[in-house]
């Protein structure tokens, strides 16, 4: 069946100033094949009547040149990283009059996405898809257009000196500067309620007549640099708002408790970092193509055609030199093997190697690094993912033990990697163990999902045998997650 398809990609959705009720509005398109009627997608990203939902319409302008009305059926749907939809929604032979619009006011749960941001998510950018057709369309066309919210980034470190012998009477100021002068200023400040001891931070900005949404990250530094104790949080400021109350995360005498591990000459450092935006969305087409029926030969593309697949690349070619060990300067070593590598590649795949390869002196010494931690296996696989950055064939429990090592060697994009994995591979024989594993290591995004398949399969699972025991061995998690199936029945 021909169709016109819109893809409408969104980056830093959430970081949006928009309020419950108020909306964003993909480019106006115009489809030729559809009586060169012109349309639009309207979605409201902290919901319109009720908060839980993101609604999502389709809608047509009163400025096109098509009919006053045209009947169409059409579905809206989030496209998944792996390039699948969900959520889809479909409507069957509505007409549209010039304007109107009609969608869907629960389109899609805002905690059903956040809580999975591996799957929904590539690279902070979320992917509606709206398929529309009818039985005059004879050709198949694809649009893809493009909406940005502004988002400025401030990273720095907020040392306190004297942390345990200064006087709390009065607060520690910090200003939040930026490198635009078109950009809002902050002034932070420190400081200690008395009645419970918890550290306080509130947050000034410059009065103006625009909103601001701030997305703020704290954490506390250890000794060695390590982040600890972190907590993140997200303010609109409306226009007439000046100061906003951080929500308090850590007490003070928790800190003096373990002064060796968080002070150093008696200073405490907080690491900080801001997500500010306050600009208008910038929206673009970026591509249109149009396929002709079949009769016609030729072909209407502005988008560039991609050259075939070659063996040819960097990453075989990356490969090649890790197998080959070739012009390797380090080594890593864990009880069975001795592998050779490259420090450039390792340094830049992860913060850890990088620091044990610069600061260390034993490496600098020997050239070697030992990692007892990983079996061979593990270590191979994580070895090949620095490299090629690919996960071909992997079981299980393998998966979860590159998960481990990502998280000991702050590999991010390998933590994400086996996430989405592990979600894509749940089944009755491993939901349980995904489900202890995620559970045990806080990975909120891979307990959501192992519930919800659950709860999709709940006759499945609970009739197994590892279900049986699973709830002798972890009864507190199986009875919360038999009360989410109950939920998800009501």
């Amino acid at each position: 069946m021909a169709k016109f398809k819109l893809i409408w990609k969104i980056k830093n959705l959430f970081h949006c100033t928009l309020f419950a009720g108020e909306y964003l509005e993909s480019p106006k398109i115009t489809v030729h094949s559809l009586d060169n009627t012109e349309w639009f997608l309207r979605l409201y990203p902290r919901g319109r009547n009720f908060s839980c939902y993101i609604p999502c319409f389709l809608r047509r302008t009163d400025s096109d040149a098509g009919p006053e009305v045209i009947n169409i059926s059409y579905s809206i749907s989030l496209m998944a990283m792996d390039g699948s939809y969900a959520f889809k929604r479909e409507v069957k032979d509505h007409v549209f009059g010039r304007p109107s619009g009609f969608g869907f006011p629960d389109f899609v749960k805002r905690d059903d996405i956040l809580s999975n941001e591996t799957l929904y998510f590539a690279k902070n950018t979320m992917t509606i898809v709206c398929e529309m057709w009818n039985g005059d369309l004879t050709a198949s066309s694809v649009c893809q257009v493009f909406t940005r919210i502004p988002v400025e980034s401030r990273s720095f470190l907020w040392e306190i000196r004297n942390f345990t012998t200064r006087s709390w009477d009065s607060s520690v100021a910090f200003h939040v500067e930026s490198a635009s002068k078109e950009s809002p200023t902050f002034d932070m400040e420190l400081s200690l309620n008395p009645e419970n001891e918890l550290l306080e931070i509130s947050l000034k900005r410059e009065m103006t007549s625009n909103p601001l949404y701030l997305n703020c990250a704290f954490a506390i530094l250890d000794i060695h640099g390590y982040n600890r104790d972190r907590k993140t949080e997200e303010h609109i400021f409306v226009p007439s708002e000046e100061t906003w109350n951080y929500p308090p995360f850590i007490k003070k005498n928790k800190l003096t408790a373990d002064s060796e591990v968080y002070f150093l000459r008696d200073a405490l450092t907080l690491s900080c970092e801001l997500n500010i935006s306050f600009s208008n969305p910038c929206s673009e087409i970026q591509s249109y193509f149009q396929k002709l029926p079949k009769n016609n030969d030729q072909r209407i593309c502005t988008t560039p055609i991609m050259n075939p697949k070659s063996k040819f690349n960097l990453r075989n070619d990356l490969y090649h030199l890790y197998v080959k060990q070739k012009h390797c300067d380090l080594t890593l070593q864990n009880k069975n093997d001795y592998i050779l590598v490259h420090k450039t590649i390792l340094c830049a795949r992860s913060p850890v190697f990088c620091d044990m390869i610069e600061n260390e002196a034993s490496v600098k010494e020997t050239g070697i690094i030992e990692i007892n931690s990983l079996n061979s296996e593990t270590l191979s696989r994580m070895l090949v993912f620095l490299y090629t950055d690919t996960l071909d064939n992997i079981s299980c429990r393998t998966t979860m033990n590159l998960y481990l090592a990502s998280v000991r060697y702050q590999i991010f994009s390998l933590k994400e990697r086996c996430t989405v994995h592990l979600i894509e591979n749940l089944n009755v024989d491993n939901v349980c163990d995904v489900l202890d594993f995620a559970d045990i290591h806080f990975d909120d995004a891979l307990k959501t999902s192992a519930q919800n398949f659950i709860c999709q399969n709940v006759d499945d699972v609970f009739c197994s045998t590892q279900w049986k025991d699973f709830m002798a061995n972890s009864v507190v998690l199986a009875g919360e997650t038999m009360y989410q199936v109950f939920l998800k029945k009501l």
